[in-house]
């Protein structure tokens, strides 16, 4: 589908860039979510369940010592993003964008969380709805379903197919594998796989199982409100807040919806103190998924002790670096048999955190359907439309907020996760490219306009453009020398995007859909 843009006096791809004229635009919204996971399961002790009528065993991946564990990306706000485009245009849409207060407090404060020991449960499985915790198996994604709920990792990322091995061969023609070939196999949570089961997959198999008979809400209440009243406070009264009256009226309400008595005579905007207890909000929850095998450094001086390392079984040195003639920096890290089990993780209460900021992300983009035209790791942007659902807003943990302050965005551009630019009512244009720190320099060659023309180049004529970027002084960081530099640094920018499928009129559809 095309559209004619006056901007560039040109036809543009209408699901590559939108040009909206009209006058009932509405606030431009945003909403901001990151989930990532994958959890140790164990190894594959027995398989009782039976495969549906119809579908074959699957044969490949799933091996009698299969794991599912990745605790780094789990915790990584860098988790794989598709994004589609729009491919119906309308009078006078607009693009709303809407970002969640806190999403992860919010998580941790009111989500359900597993606690104490886990049931490993590897025979006469029960419905996944008797379960809460872990579950280890093959399922069978349905065709037609336009935001699918289950992850994926493949090829490096995380993806949501409808066929796993169209996901694995990056398939951009149209899905015509069995069953077996169409299968996922891996671990979810059960909330996630509840979800799934909700929306039309099919339980191949169950592998193992870990139960949690004991779980509860509010786990980490306590200090989610500690250092929440303390980002409160630090925020200063909302602009609206002009008289004491309202000052007392907003203290009220934020009492009955969080249940923390703010003080008044502490709420003074300090930008410092509201950044550090965001950190501490926000980064709470990943310390449970940090890989226990960290890289450790030491200071050697005998020289016994150095080559001791070098001949350890159980250690990988991983770098050296000679100080001085006396001592030595030894960079290591445990061989992953013999890493040892750290008392201060847990990656079930990460997995849980995920799954509960997807499925309120996952809550969304199913009452937006295909109006949903881009969305990754902390964004979605929609077409608002007259008379249709929208996503409603407030101030309050995990509730969408307003990011541009009544404003609203006239055309919008992308050329692939974390890689967009748009323009606003007021003339103002913004891009957003990950691996390129956007300064006055580097934004004369990556920019609004040379993203909209590069996207148009790839789309109405399939060919594929690169821009080299050079950054003269990156300040990097000696690790050997323990100094600070300044570099010239390279770098290409171009469109990419193999997440899902792009099909004739610029919209995508999941791989195997």
């Amino acid at each position: 589908m095309l559209f004619y843009s006056t901007r560039k006096q040109k036809f543009v791809s209408i699901g590559w860039i939108f040009k909206f004229l009209g006058t009932d635009i509405k606030p431009f919204i945003r909403i901001s979510l990151s989930v990532d996971y994958s959890i140790l399961l164990g190894p594959n002790r027995c398989r009782t369940c039976q495969m549906p009528q119809g579908v074959q065993e699957p044969t490949t991946e799933l091996q009698k010592d299969s794991k599912f564990y990745d605790p780094d990306g789990m915790s990584s706000d860098d988790r794989e993003k598709f994004y589609t485009w729009y491919n119906e245009r309308t009078p006078s849409p607009s693009f709303p964008l809407a970002e969640p207060h806190c999403l992860y407090p919010w998580c941790n404060k009111y989500g359900e969380y597993p606690v104490g020991h886990p049931e490993i449960i590897t025979e006469n499985f029960q419905p996944i709805s008797d379960y809460f915790g872990l579950v280890k198996c093959s399922v069978l994604p349905p065709r037609a379903l336009y935001h699918p709920v289950l992850p994926y990792r493949t090829q490096g990322k995380l993806m949501f197919p409808l066929c796993r091995t169209c996901a694995d061969n990056l398939q951009q023609e149209p899905c015509h594998h069995s069953d077996a070939e169409r299968a996922l196999h891996g671990t979810w949570v059960t909330l996630e796989l509840e979800k799934a089961l909700e929306k039309g997959y099919k339980l191949v198999r169950i592998d193992e199982v870990w139960h949690f008979p004991e779980h509860t809400d509010g786990l980490f209440k306590d200090y989610i409100d500690t250092f929440l009243k303390i980002k409160q406070e630090a925020s200063g009264f909302p602009p609206e807040c002009d008289t004491d009256e309202k000052k007392g009226q907003y203290i009220a309400d934020y009492a009955a919806k969080e249940g923390i008595q703010l003080d008044p005579r502490q709420i003074v905007k300090n930008s410092g103190l509201r950044a550090l207890a965001k950190l501490m909000l926000n980064s709470f929850w990943g310390k449970f998924a940090q890989r226990p095998n960290m890289t450790k450094v030491k200071i050697i001086s005998d020289p016994a002790e150095y080559f001791d390392l070098l001949s350890s079984d159980q250690i990988n040195v991983t770098d050296a670096n000679f100080i001085n003639d006396e001592l030595i920096e030894v960079h290591f890290e445990n061989v992953d048999e013999f890493v040892e089990a750290d008392g201060k993780t847990n990656v079930v209460i990460a997995a849980f955190t995920t799954a509960h900021a997807r499925l309120k992300l996952y809550g969304v983009l199913e009452q937006l359907n295909r109006r949903v035209l881009y969305f990754d790791t902390d964004s979605v942007i929609y077409v608002s439309k007259e008379d249709e659902w929208e996503p409603p807003t407030g101030s309050y943990l995990g509730q969408l907020t307003d990011e541009l302050d009544g404003g609203y965005i006239t055309t919008f551009v992308s050329g692939g996760p974390k890689n967009y630019a748009y323009e606003t009512s007021t003339d103002k244009t913004v891009c957003k490219v990950r691996g390129i720190t956007l300064n006055y320099r580097t934004a004369q060659k990556v920019n609004f306009n040379l993203m909209c023309d590069m996207v148009c180049l790839e789309a109405l004529s399939d060919l594929t453009d690169s821009i080299a970027v050079n950054i003269p002084y990156k300040i990097n960081r000696d690790t050997k020398e323990k100094s600070v530099k300044t570099r010239s640094e390279n770098k290409d920018y171009r469109i990419v995007y193999n997440k899902r499928v792009i099909v004739n009129n610029f919209d995508t559809l999941p791989y195997g859909f």
